[in-house]
């Protein structure tokens, strides 16, 4: 769009464009000169940002499905007066106010709206993975906007109890992705879901879902295994209550060198014989969201699937608060070098006909002692082994089992400026910091005892800070 380049599809529907400036650009498929369905209807049109490299043959690579346009819901709008576009075989509405709707001139628009199923899984525009809408509409013709957020009802077709919110989301053409543009409720009877917050700002396509879960991985610890901070419980041998890791030691037959008594401890560890590192997830289903039936989970590690898809029950959880449900997924590693790898946790909340996921992201350190010298899973106590890890952290395994992640510092070199010093008395006995003028910007509180003050010094937003300002204080302040 606003190129001058235009062009017709032949009759398979491929189209070639030629001479269109490099960059991002709005193609604007313009359905009103396409023939009709074979039940006469019209079809739908639709715009998406592209991005356009200079030099090269851009193709776009996947087909652009058009549903039909529900004859049956097409209504005309009436500037003056509010004006409700209903699919009553869907059970969609959507209430437009009184001049609200407009055109791409900036004119009242007093065309026909509609609003149109679009197939499964033939949304015109790719929807990301973790969006699974149980019901997508499409509101016709594109190129309207709505000076206000518009509300839409939705059916509720995944049974969500009363009272539940779903966030409304819609295709933004701009950036070719769908965005979240209000908030919906539903109706005490359970049959709808109405909007309660914002609302449709542009003819496009729209749905409703569930917000998804929030997972907390703080109690993954990716960076650290130190063995003599693990809880263990005795089996004959030491066991890992988090892991289950069966950890056995030898000590062989001492011996003395330099006046002392020396001996070499062996190490073993199953979960290095046989690495299966489990990955934990905290997620939280907010109060706002109705409880799913299943919570499922698919791990993705250094960009290869792992394992099968884990589903885990809901049915006791609480509607009435924020409940918190702990999953845990193994994975086999034994195809991986020791060192520390990039995960990725899909965590859906599977409903009756949706799903929404959300993607817990971290590391995940894997000690592979598969090939040991000492034998499979065994290693020999005090000997440390250094890694070099391909992003430029440096991982030492130790002969005891644990591992130790050591991170470059960024942004920085690792290093620090020479002294600035602000003479603030003899004696500095402590250092506060904090806002203490108002400015947003830090500043700093130095207490001294020759004499009994209190120094401020503020902060001037670029790491450097005023002449003191003193304040006498009592004694030893």
């Amino acid at each position: 769009m606003g190129t001058g380049f235009s062009v017709n599809t032949d009759s398979d529907g491929n189209f070639n464009l030629s001479g269109i400036p490099s960059g991002s650009q709005l193609l604007d498929i313009d359905s009103t000169t396409a023939l009709p369905a074979p039940d006469g209807s019209p079809y739908s049109g639709f715009r998406e940002k592209i991005e356009i490299i200079e030099g090269v043959v851009n193709v776009l690579g996947r087909p652009f499905f058009l549903p039909r346009i529900a004859v049956e819901s097409l209504t005309t709008v009436d500037p003056n007066k509010t004006t409700m576009v209903e699919n009553s075989t869907l059970g969609v509405m959507m209430e437009v106010p009184p001049f609200t709707a407009m055109d791409e001139s900036g004119n009242f628009f007093t065309g026909e709206l509609s609003i149109s199923p679009v197939p499964e899984a033939l949304a015109p525009a790719a929807l990301p993975e973790e969006l699974e809408p149980g019901l997508l509409v499409t509101i016709q013709p594109v190129g309207v906007t709505f000076d206000t957020p518009v509300p839409i009802t939705f059916p509720n077709i995944d049974n969500l109890p009363p009272g539940s919110e779903v966030d409304i989301w819609s295709l933004a053409p701009e950036t070719g992705g769908f965005i979240i543009v209000g908030i919906g409720q539903v109706t005490p009877d359970g049959q709808f879901i109405e909007t309660i917050s914002g609302g449709i700002r542009a003819a496009d396509w729209h749905f409703p879902l569930p917000p998804s879960g929030k997972p907390d991985p703080s109690q993954n610890n990716p960076n650290n295994q130190d063995q003599k901070k693990c809880k263990h419980c005795n089996s004959g041998s030491q066991t890992a209550v988090s892991s289950g890791n069966l950890i056995e030691d030898h000590t062989l037959s001492s011996y003395r060198s330099s006046g002392q008594s020396r001996s070499l401890r062996f190490v073993y560890n199953s979960l290095h014989a046989d690495p299966q590192p489990i990955i934990n997830s905290n997620t939280t289903i907010s109060v706002r969201a109705a409880v799913p039936r299943t919570i499922s989970t698919n791990l993705r590690v250094a960009g290869v699937d792992q394992a099968v898809e884990v589903f885990t029950d809901t049915s006791g959880l609480s509607e009435s608060v924020d409940e918190t449900i702990r999953q845990a997924v193994q994975f086999d590693a034994a195809n991986l070098d020791t060192g520390q790898y990039v995960y990725s946790l899909r965590l859906t909340s599977n409903y009756a006909r949706s799903s929404i996921s959300t993607n817990q992201v971290g590391k995940v350190l894997i000690n592979n002692q598969q090939n040991s010298p000492f034998g499979a899973g065994w290693t020999l106590d005090g000997l440390q082994r250094l890694i070099l890890q391909p992003n430029g952290d440096v991982l030492i395994t130790e002969g005891d089992g644990s591992a130790l992640v050591f991170t470059q510092a960024t942004p920085g070199t690792g290093t620090f400026s020479g002294p600035t010093n602000f003479p603030v008395g003899n004696g500095p006995a402590s250092v506060a910091v904090g806002d203490f003028d108002g400015d947003t910007i830090l500043d700093l509180a130095v207490a001294t005892v020759f004499p009994d003050r209190v120094s401020i010094l503020l902060g001037d937003g670029s790491g450097g800070f005023s002449s003191p300002t003193f304040f006498p204080a009592g004694r030893r302040p």
